[in-house]
Parts: structure tokens; sequence; C-alpha cells
């Protein structure tokens, strides 16, 4: 939380590095546990997550992204408290859908394609190479920002993949 919502250290501060590596290695499932590992936590998740974006960590940003997925119902609704790790995903007396979670996950979305950083507007931060195949299109339209209404869209017109 030093480096989002607002900046108060670099974001490649070694604090922050060693703050974002201790917190996950209480990932269980690809994501945050609290408790002592005893629950899974999705959107305390997505505090490192939003870290990752402004650090330009593609890659991690994505496998949290999916992991997340990974963990909502079949229309991504989210959940409170008390998903056990490696168990069912029996929501039980949890209330479903969880406000705070939509609230996030849509912010984590928006930031991943615009978001602002100061006096810079930052547009596709993150995508997953599925997102970018060949004829697709990412689109954005009528975003308000800190700079006014904003439009763009990416058009893939030819995608070569290459491995080493």
């Amino acid at each position: 939380m030093a480096v989002y919502p607002e900046i108060i250290l670099d974001p490649f501060d070694p604090m922050v590095t060693a703050t974002l590596q201790t917190t996950r290695q209480k990932y269980q499932e690809g994501i945050m546990t609290y408790d002592f590992g005893r629950y899974l936590h999705h959107y305390l998740t997505m505090k490192n997550t939003e870290t990752e974006v402004i650090r330009g960590e593609q890659e991690v940003v994505i496998q949290e992204l999916y992991a997340i997925l990974l963990h909502t119902s079949a229309t991504h609704a989210g959940f409170e408290f008390s998903i056990r790790p490696w168990q069912t995903r029996d929501f039980g007396m949890n209330m479903s859908p969880h406000g705070w979670f939509s609230a996030k996950y849509r912010t984590l979305l928006r930031n991943m394609l615009l978001r602002e950083q100061g006096e810079d507007l930052h547009l596709i931060s993150c995508l997953s190479p599925e997102w970018i195949r060949t004829g697709q299109e990412i689109s954005v339209s009528n975003a308000p920002t800190n700079f006014g209404t904003t439009n763009f869209s990416l058009n893939a017109v030819r995608v070569m993949r290459c491995c080493i």
C-alpha cells in the first residue's frame, strides 16, 4: 500500500520488493491467505497486483488475475471469508456477491488498461498474450480519467510469436 493507490515509496524500493516477496509466500492456489494460511482471500491479493501493474510486472499481474478469476463464482462474483485452500468452494453462510471484491476487481481491470499516475496517463500496462491474437481488438470507450474522457483501441493486425 506504499505504491498503490498513491505512490509514497518508489515502486522498486527494496522495502516494496521485500513486502511483495513476503506476502507472496503466504499465497495458496495463487492468491493471498489470512489467519495464518487457513483461508483464501482474493481481494487482498489485488493489493499486490495493483503494485505489480505499476512496476510493469505483466506476467505476474496476469497470473494473479487468472488465479483470482479461478476463485470466483460462475458469474465471477467474489466472496468474503471462510474459503479454505484446497477444499470445496462452498460459500456456506458467506455473502456473495461481495461488493468490495467487485469494486477492487473492476478497478484492477481498469488500471491494467488505463490508469493515471501523477501527470501521466498509462494505456495498456498489462495484457495477456491471449488477448491480442491476430484480428482481435481491445478497445476502451468513454473512460473518465483525470485528464478527461478517453477512447482508444488496439488492433492486432499481425501478431508474431517467437520462442528463443
